[in-house]
């Protein structure tokens, strides 16, 4: 019974176009708050879009997890080509977003391993070369004093250590955390991750923390900044019909966990 009023709501927030009074409202305010609720705001927006236009809306914050070294390529705010996909980032957009287009396309695509600070960390742990001889000291000598060069240096081989001792941890106990309010929107997040429309997971953003993982080939958990919009829809139908025999390969995809528990 709940289940069917809860189906005529979404049903009239579809017709009234409720969605477009959000988009309004958020446009109207965005710019006037705090980041930290600017990015809870949109990524609340995300979710409620989510709901109204699909059946099987992910969780904005819940974490999947990923193997790092199964990670080929990334889809970033800009290319090294310079070309942008047109998802927001997670301080202007939020978690969760869902976007269809050509954005999963090979153009927006960059190599892993060509991404300056992931290729530094293999370099450094990987093949053992000196900070100073990685490809990332030539960008950040220009730009730091150093001092504080070396302490980014020892901070990234002390997380090095700890991730290799200890595992790798959470930002933050739970999947569900939402940042607070003291704290930098990026530093109580996970590495983030896009999912193309064939289910396709390309990084997006944490460069030191995947670049370890990477190198120590860990299983780590990541946060979803986009879905693709054919994604999305593919995950209603295995929600509505479960996994077609076709297509039992997906059976472990990260993003179909939810669905198929």
């Amino acid at each position: 019974m709940a289940a069917r009023y809860i189906r005529s709501a979404l049903k009239i927030f579809r017709e009234k176009n409720f969605v477009e009074i959000f988009r309004l409202l958020d446009r109207i305010f965005f710019n006037r708050l705090m980041p930290i609720y600017r990015f809870k705001i949109r990524t609340l927006k995300n979710s409620l879009v989510n709901h109204i236009y699909y059946d099987a809306p992910p969780h904005p914050y819940k974490n999947i997890f990923i193997h790092a070294n199964k990670i080929q390529h990334s889809i970033g705010s800009k290319t090294i080509d310079g070309n942008t996909p047109p998802f927001q980032t997670v301080k202007s957009g939020g978690l969760s977003q869902t976007k269809g287009g050509n954005w999963d396309s090979a153009k927006y695509r960059t190599n892993i391993e060509e991404l300056d600070k992931v290729k530094a960390i293999i370099q450094h742990f990987d093949q053992e070369s000196e900070w100073e001889n990685t490809d990332l000291h030539k960008y950040y000598s220009n730009k730091y004093c150093d001092d504080v060069l070396k302490k980014k240096y020892d901070n990234l081989d002390q997380l090095f250590r700890n991730i290799k001792t200890e595992g790798y941890k959470q930002r933050h106990e739970g999947n569900h955390h939402r940042p607070g309010k003291n704290q930098p929107v990026r530093d109580q997040l996970e590495v983030l991750v896009s999912i193309g429309r064939n289910g396709g997971i390309y990084f997006y953003e944490g460069k030191h923390r995947f670049g370890i993982a990477r190198v120590l080939d860990l299983k780590i958990p990541a946060q979803v900044i986009c879905r693709h919009k054919q994604w999305q829809e593919f995950r209603d139908k295995i929600h509505k019909n479960g996994l077609p025999n076709r297509q039992q390969k997906l059976q472990d995809h990260p993003d179909l966990q939810d669905i198929l528990d």
